[in-house]
C-alpha cells in the first residue's frame, strides 16, 4: 500500500477544522480515511488517517512493518509514515493539475531515486508556467497577472533568479542581494515540491528527497537555468562569427 499515513495522537476522528489546525490539508484533504488505534509511534492512543482509497483494514499502526517519523512542530503529535515494502512516491503523492517543468530525479526511503516533475515558475527569457488572470489594462490592452495562490511563488522565483545571477557573475555592476540561508533554500525546495505534489517540509524530510548533491538543481531548474543557458548559448556566435541558429526544441532534461 504504497500511500502516505498520519497517525494524530490523542485524537479520536478528525474534521475539517483540525485538519486545518494541524495543517493536514494539504495531504488530507476532504476525502480523508481514517481509523482509530489503541497504541501508535508516540505509545499512546489516536488516529491514524490517509487521502481516501486503501482498504479501511490496510489502514492502522503496525510498527513490525511501517516506518514512522514524527512531523515538525503540530504541538508532537502528528506522525507520518507508510509501509516499509512499499513507501509512496510522486505517482502517489502527485496532486490532480500539475504545472510543466523539469523532471528531477529525487533521493528517497532506502536510496531509491525517482523522477518528481519541478515546475516552471520562471520561463527564460520572460514569464512563469503558472497560469494568470486575464483583465483590461488602462487602456483596454490584454494584462496577464499572477493569480493570487501563485503570487508568493512567482515572488520566490524572483529571488532565486537572483541568486542564480549572484553565483553565476551575472549582476550588474554595484548591484547587490540579500543570499539564502540554508534554511530558507530547505523551505524554497519544499515549496516547489508541493506545488506538483501533496507534501510539505515534514514529508520531504520524512522521505529524505532533498540532497546536498539535488537541491540546488531543484532551485535552479524551478527559474529555468537550462532554458538560459540554451538562450546563450543560441545567441553566440559560431566559429565563422555568425549567430548560431540553435535549435526550437524545449530545453532538455538537466543534470545534477
Amino acid at each position: 500500500m504504497n500511500t502516505m499515513l498520519y497517525f494524530v495522537a490523542g485524537a479520536k476522528m478528525l474534521n475539517a477544522a483540525q485538519l486545518a489546525e494541524l495543517d493536514l490539508g494539504h495531504a488530507l484533504g476532504e476525502k480523508i480515511a481514517q481509523r482509530e488505534t489503541m497504541k501508535g509511534p508516540s505509545g499512546v492512543a489516536g488516529v491514524v488517517a490517509t487521502a481516501e482509497g486503501p482498504p479501511a483494514d490496510q489502514i492502522g499502526y503496525w510498527p513490525d512493518r511501517q516506518r514512522w517519523t514524527k512531523m515538525p512542530g503540530r504541538d508532537g503529535r502528528v506522525w507520518c509514515g507508510w509501509f516499509t515494502d512499499d513507501p509512496p512516491g510522486p505517482a502517489d503523492l502527485a496532486r490532480p493539475e500539475q504545472i510543466g517543468g523539469y523532471p528531477a530525479e529525487l533521493a528517497g526511503p532506502d536510496a531509491t531515486a525517482e523522477k518528481w516533475l519541478i515546475p516552471l515558475g520562471r520561463i527564460c527569457p520572460t514569464g512563469s508556467a503558472f497560469p494568470t488572470t486575464i483583465r483590461l489594462g488602462p487602456a483596454g490592452e490584454i494584462v496577464h497577472e499572477p493569480m493570487e495562490r501563485y503570487s508568493r511563488l512567482c515572488a520566490l522565483g524572483d529571488r532565486l533568479w537572483d541568486q542564480v545571477r549572484a553565483g553565476n557573475g551575472m549582476l550588474d555592476e554595484g548591484e547587490t542581494i540579500e543570499e539564502m540561508t540554508a534554511d530558507e533554500e530547505f523551505q524554497a525546495a519544499c515549496n516547489i515540491l508541493a506545488v506538483n505534489y501533496r507534501v510539505s517540509p515534514g514529508e520531504v524530510s520524512a522521505l529524505g528527497l532533498l540532497t546536498t548533491a539535488n537541491i540546488n538543481s531543484v532551485l535552479k531548474w524551478f527559474v529555468d537555468l537550462p532554458g538560459f543557458i540554451k538562450l546563450a548559448a543560441d545567441a553566440a556566435p559560431k566559429a565563422d562569427g555568425s549567430p548560431d541558429g540553435g535549435s526550437d526544441s524545449p530545453a532538455g532534461e538537466p543534470g545534477n
